[in-house]
């Protein structure tokens, strides 16, 4: 298993990703994890994060066609970063240039272990942050209604890329951690925050699209739910901020197991 996973990239980038560097290894399968927390977010330029705007984009033309834009090599940002790219390698490729980096600000070399989830209380936890509202709504306006065009666009040229090459494809919906939290009432006490009235939007419309669309889907929004509602555990984040943010050991488990049990009796011979 090799993984091409890389921080901050969308759909968008990983298209690209699969037809440069994933097809010369001629995969017999390939898994493509969207996370519904901010893919969707990542496949428009307008509404990626102002760090993360520095790489290829695509746009859809009126013929319904998607159009590459790669205006991001103008950009001061990248500029920098291929500048910088030589000292990023040599530091990644030597463990004693790793340990003085880390030295230099102030960091362990060997960070400490987080510790373990707690289990959840309904009536003490706080409620997680949410990476945009808009995104559990059908698109009010053209910057959402692109990127969602964009987003199902890009899913039908890998399910052709796939189709073409001959190659098994599967997709994972990763659930924003607000869609997961355990119990029902943190999870209504979260949306009535922040005027949500229906969490479950933005993962329904993907595995509905690739449903139809023919893309072998597994949505695990459901199972994590289920299992942090049976167990009260917070599968997202981190003591004390539980809830929010990254997987925690937990949730990679749970979504690991998930994911072979899914997976393995289609690989059997």
């Amino acid at each position: 298993m090799l993984n091409f996973g890389v921080s901050g990239y969308g759909t968008a980038q990983e298209y690209l990703m699969l037809q440069q560097r994933v097809a010369p290894r001629h995969p017999k399968l390939v898994v493509l994890v969207f996370y519904v927390g901010n893919d969707v977010m990542n496949n428009s330029r307008t509404l990626s994060a102002a760090d993360q705007k520095a790489k290829p984009y695509f746009t859809v033309l009126s013929s319904g066609d998607l159009r590459r834009d790669d205006n991001f090599v103008k950009s001061e940002a990248f500029r920098h970063n291929v500048r910088s790219d030589w000292i990023k390698r040599l530091i990644n490729r030597s463990y004693l240039l790793q340990a003085l980096k880390q030295a230099y600000l102030s960091r362990p070399i060997m960070p400490s272990q987080p510790a373990p989830p707690t289990k959840a209380d309904p009536h003490a936890e706080k409620l997680p942050s949410l990476n945009e509202v808009q995104l559990f709504s059908p698109p009010a306006n053209e910057e959402w209604r692109a990127a969602w065009a964009v987003t199902e666009k890009l899913l039908l040229r890998i399910r052709d890329w796939s189709r073409q090459q001959g190659v098994a494809l599967a997709l994972v919906l990763i659930p924003d951690p607000v869609q997961a939290l355990p119990f029902a009432s943190l999870r209504q006490a979260a949306a009535k925050a922040s005027a949500i009235t229906d969490l479950d939007y933005p993962s329904q419309r993907i595995a509905t699209f690739a449903e139809q669309n023919g893309i072998r889907t597994l949505d695990l929004l459901a199972p994590f739910r289920a299992y942090g509602d049976r167990t009260h555990e917070f599968l997202y984040g981190f003591p004390p901020k539980l809830g929010d943010g990254h997987l925690n050991a937990t949730g990679t488990q749970v979504g690991g197991k998930l994911i072979a049990d899914w997976l393995c009796p289609a690989l059997a011979p």
